[in-house]
């Protein structure tokens, strides 16, 4: 049942990104750095939303209370995009919407650890996210055969998937046994150890997300259409196919994951980063294709093995998971707000050694290099098998 909350509300949400982003550039003719503010202000309250969850879980025993508030009150939230008359109420809106997707899905990921055996935990996680990422493509086609209809249409369809999430929460069992509390004399101290034992993977978490900034949120539509010179329908289908293509990709990787150690792995998931960046900066259709299915590989396998890593370790996964995806997000945010600006600074293409590129990727390539040598760190740090 957590698997199909996961297609129907990931559906629902992406259903709404390409309507906010095309009306915050098109039709509020805002610059780029505020279509990116809109998805930094989204990541920034559910990183901070993600901390109360994990925090919260550990102390409450219905968790799933958490996720039908957020479902039913974001069945309210999507529609009121279609009256937002300028940039601000937009950010606002977004604000609302990050805030609740950490109450909705911090809850079903702690409960995909606790229904998981330890040795299956990887591969639990792994179709967790595959199936959220299948209904945020499927989304990207319903939009390319939407778009027609106009933005209430979507944004009603959006509506209803929420509430039908929230009506499916409650189909989730509470587990048998009760969340046991820490003892209150050695509670500070355990939590600050297993604080500075997973930094390295909360540090990697933010610079991963930080450099995928460019494949997540509204910025995609906008700079893909804008790049490439394609309509609406045809950019969501681009990045449907690329979705579906890295999609494929990632299940063998996510096979491969459960076999061998994930140290190998993690390296060579992250140094495809690089690679996809300079494959997008040539900014042929076929190559930007092959870029973002390949960050579309790197998201779906570094997502689930880093919480394999901490849900696995830690005495309290609710609360591990909380932090985790709190360092993710507040990488993501700042990542859109630099995407953003750099393109807005940068433009569409600059000249490195007489060769026209796509400025935005070569702007994160840095980035990319760190993360790797971040992650090297990571898989030197700990033996996760």
């Amino acid at each position: 049942m957590v698997l199909l909350i996961s297609f129907s509300g990931s559906l629902a949400f992406r259903l709404s990104i390409p309507v906010v982003a095309y009306h915050v550039r098109e039709e509020l003719a805002a610059s780029a750095f505020i279509v990116g503010l809109t998805t930094t202000a989204y990541f920034i309250m559910r990183a901070f939303s993600a901390s109360i969850s994990g925090e919260v879980i550990a102390r409450l025993r219905d968790y799933r209370r958490l996720s039908l508030v957020g479902f039913l009150v974001s069945a309210l939230v999507v529609l009121a995009y279609i009256y937002s008359y300028n940039w601000i109420i937009v950010i606002v809106l977004r604000l609302m919407q990050g805030f609740l997707a950490g109450l909705m899905w911090i809850p079903l990921q702690y409960a995909v650890s606790v229904y998981s055996r330890e040795s299956w935990r990887g591969r639990a996680y792994a179709f967790y996210f595959l199936v959220g990422a299948i209904g945020a493509q499927i989304a990207n086609v319903v939009y390319a055969l939407m778009e027609a209809y106009g933005a209430l249409a979507i944004l009603a369809l959006s509506s209803v998937l929420y509430l039908v999430s929230a009506a499916l929460v409650y189909s989730i069992p509470l587990p048998k046994t009760t969340i046991t509390k820490p003892n209150r004399s050695t509670a500070k101290t355990k939590e600050g150890m297993e604080l500075r034992r997973f930094l390295p993977v909360f540090l990697a978490g933010f610079m991963v997300s930080f450099t995928l900034s460019i494949y997540y949120g509204d910025i995609p539509y906008v700079y893909v259409r804008e790049t490439l010179g394609l309509t609406r329908q045809d950019t969501a289908l681009v990045l449907a196919v690329t979705g579906f293509i890295g999609l494929g990709l990632s299940l063998i990787a996510s096979h491969i994951a459960d076999r061998y150690p994930d140290k190998p792995l993690l390296e060579f998931v992250v140094a495809l980063v690089p690679l996809a960046l300079l494959l997008i900066c040539f900014g042929r259709l076929w190559l930007v294709i092959i870029g973002f299915s390949l960050l579309t590989v790197v998201s779906r396998v570094f997502t689930p093995l880093s919480r394999r890593v901490v849900t696995v370790s830690s005495s309290d996964p609710g609360r591990a998971v909380g932090y985790l995806n709190a360092s993710s997000n507040i990488g993501m945010a700042i990542g859109f707000a630099y995407v953003g600006y750099m393109y807005d600074v940068l433009g569409i293409k600059m000249n490195i050694a007489g060769y026209d590129v796509l400025a935005l990727p070569i702007a994160l390539l840095p980035i990319s290099i760190v993360s790797l040598i971040l992650t090297f760190y990571l898989s030197s740090k700990y033996r996760t098998r």
